[in-house]
């Protein structure tokens, strides 16, 4: 036997014990031998040593019988106890194995060999007692932490429950549940499968999901598992319970989620197709059709990407992966069963699809809007070309015109000079006629350079403080201001980004026309501006004579005038030449107005505009 084993023996009787030691020398035991005569010294010494097993007399000077036992017991509850007496009292033997004894032996029955087995053999069954306590002190422990409910049912009676079976349950405490029958407290629709497959005969049951029904009498579906056990020597069996509502209920909303997915998709304008593991798994009718196929049947199984074009699949392949966040929109093109090449906007969006990565793909013909697209350029390029040679024609029409006007105007003027007054009244107001005329035309062919330069020849945009660019506006405007009355107010104005030659024409012609068409009343101009979003909103507002507001967008085309020369003097090229230099700086130009009631002139600049 072990040597690291110790033996405590307990006998008041020397002759005894000189007989217990010779034993153990003849059957080759060389274990540990300590002695004690009393109960009290027993208890001391197991205070302080380290003792496996105790031999124990039950006749001691200081107790006798089986209240010794007890004592001792109590005192060293992880020591192995051998009751070594002369009595042969059965009842005696068995209150002490029922006490906890692992052996009763009678001393004049016993030799050395019987002896040292009853030893080893207590030592091992103590060992695995206490090995079989620390392990239900283990699962006692789990089963009051798992956030799973644990219940042990014992001849259909619950033996056992946790506090998440006392949750589960809607039980206030374990002892609510405990001795309760275990098929009681499943739904009645569940128990014949709970009969059949819970059993203490079985083998550890796999998942199953069944309904258990609350205290309280609600129903819950919960997955159950169980595993038989022998439990003190009897059959048993522990059932572990997890509340599966709400993933019921997650799966059945994913359900519905489905089947308002595939609604949508089999209405959908819109081609639609599943890739999962790079074959199409799903395609509505839009993508059939756009596809050329019969059915979604002749889609389905082919590789996706088999279904775009060459040039476009590195793309693809880049783009739209299930790895990938959603693909915001991207031109490429699709190759029909046909053949035939048709150009998408494609979109996608990867998901779970029953765990599986899948991407779910958007398709729009766009063809008739590139071909669309395509007519709007070639309108645009004509547009510019033709804007362009009509810019050139105004420029070179107008500046050829300079050199004979300017002989005409010469002559004319020549003619009045020499002979003013000596050819007849007649000819005094042809000659004016002629003069006048040529002045005219020489204003007009000066707006019209102005206006076709506008986008040729303006300066580079710089930072300009308005309100000192309108100074010199309002300057140059003095004399006209003054001899009408008008009186101008003003709000602070910022520093933009502008051409200021420009700009100034925009403030000279709009305060020049609000001095100009105003009723009986002198001209009362207000001169506005405020920031809104990232563009300043300009104003030149009137009391003046107002405009019908069916003539709005006529204003501002070249030559329109809705009054006569002799009414108010003008070429018709004012506001045409302010929307060009709006336009030209990424602005817009509008008026508000009613007959009779003055107009508000408005324009806008950005805000911010890099130089």
């Amino acid at each position: 036997m072990d040597p690291t084993r110790k033996l405590l023996v307990v006998e008041d009787n020397p002759s005894d014990l000189r007989q217990i030691i010779e034993m153990l020398h003849d059957s080759g035991s060389n274990m540990t031998v300590e002695s004690v005569e009393t109960q009290a010294a027993a208890i001391d010494r197991l205070a302080v040593a380290d003792v496996d097993v105790m031999l124990l007399d039950l006749g001691l000077p200081d107790s006798q019988g089986l209240e010794t036992f007890v004592r001792l017991r109590d005192a060293a509850p992880g020591v192995a106890v051998i009751v070594f007496t002369g009595s042969s009292d059965v009842e005696v033997a068995v209150r002490a194995v029922r006490e906890g004894a692992q052996d009763f032996l009678v001393k004049d029955r016993v030799n050395g060999e019987l002896l040292t087995q009853a030893i080893a053999y207590a030592i091992e069954r103590k060992h695995a007692e206490q090995a079989l306590r620390e392990s239900e002190a283990r699962f006692r422990t789990l089963a009051e932490s798992s956030p799973l409910a644990i219940f042990v049912n014992r001849e259909d009676k619950v033996v056992l429950a946790n506090p998440a079976a006392a949750k589960l349950f809607g039980a206030s405490s374990p002892d609510q549940l405990i001795g309760r029958s275990a098929l009681d407290l499943f739904d009645p629709a569940s128990r014949s499968l709970v009969r059949e497959r819970i059993r203490v005969d079985s083998e550890e049951v796999p998942l199953v999901e069944v309904r258990i029904v609350r205290l309280d009498g609600t129903p819950v579906d919960v997955e159950a598992t169980a595993s038989p056990f022998l439990d003190q020597g009897v059959k048993a069996i522990q059932i572990l319970l997890r509340d599966i509502t709400e993933r019921k209920a997650a799966d059945e909303a994913l359900r519905e989620s489905e089947t308002r997915f595939r609604t949508l998709a089999e209405s959908s304008p819109l081609a639609i197709f599943v890739n999962r593991d790079d074959k199409v798994f799903l395609a509505n009718p839009a993508c059939v059709q756009l596809f050329g196929a019969s059915s979604p049947d002749q889609l389905i199984g082919r590789s996706a990407l088999d279904l775009f074009d060459p040039a476009s699949r590195s793309l693809v392949r880049e783009r739209i992966r299930v790895d990938s966040e959603e693909v915001p929109l991207v031109e490429v093109r699709i190759v029909r069963l046909d053949g035939t090449p048709v150009d998408v906007e494609a979109t996608a969006s990867p998901f779970l699809d029953q765990g599986v990565k899948a991407i779910q793909i958007l398709l729009r013909d766009i063809t008739e809007r590139k071909a669309a697209d395509e007519a709007l350029r070639e309108s645009t390029e004509d547009l510019l070309r033709s804007n362009t040679e009509l810019e050139k024609f105004a420029y070179v029409a107008s500046h050829d015109l300079q050199e004979p006007l300017r002989m005409v105007t010469n002559y004319t003027q020549l003619l009045q000079r020499r002979y003013q007054g000596k050819l007849g009244s007649d000819a005094d107001e042809f000659i004016a006629y002629a003069v006048d005329g040529a002045a005219r035309m020489r204003t007009l062919i000066n707006e019209l350079l102005a206006y076709s330069r506008v986008g040729t020849q303006g300066a580079p945009f710089v930072l300009t403080a308005l309100d000192g660019l309108l100074d010199d506006v309002l300057q140059g405007l003095e004399v006209t201001l003054s001899e009408a009355g008008a009186v101008v107010t003003r709000d602070p104005l910022p520093e933009v980004w502008c051409d200021p030659t420009q700009i100034a024409r925009v403030f000279q012609n709009l305060i020049a026309n609000a001095t100009k068409f105003h009723g009986t009343d002198p001209p009362k101009i207000h001169v506005g501006a405020r920031l809104e979003g990232e563009e300043w909103v300009f104003s030149v507002k009137d009391n003046g004579i107002g405009i019908d507001p069916a003539y709005f967008d006529r204003i501002f085309v070249i030559f329109q005038r809705l009054h006569s020369r002799a009414e108010y003097e003008g070429t018709g090229m004012g506001l045409a030449i302010c929307q060009r230099v709006v336009e030209r700086h990424g602005g817009r130009v509008w008026v508000e107005s009613k007959l009779g009631a003055g107009s508000t002139f408005h324009f806008t600049l950005p805000a911010e505009l890099e130089e």
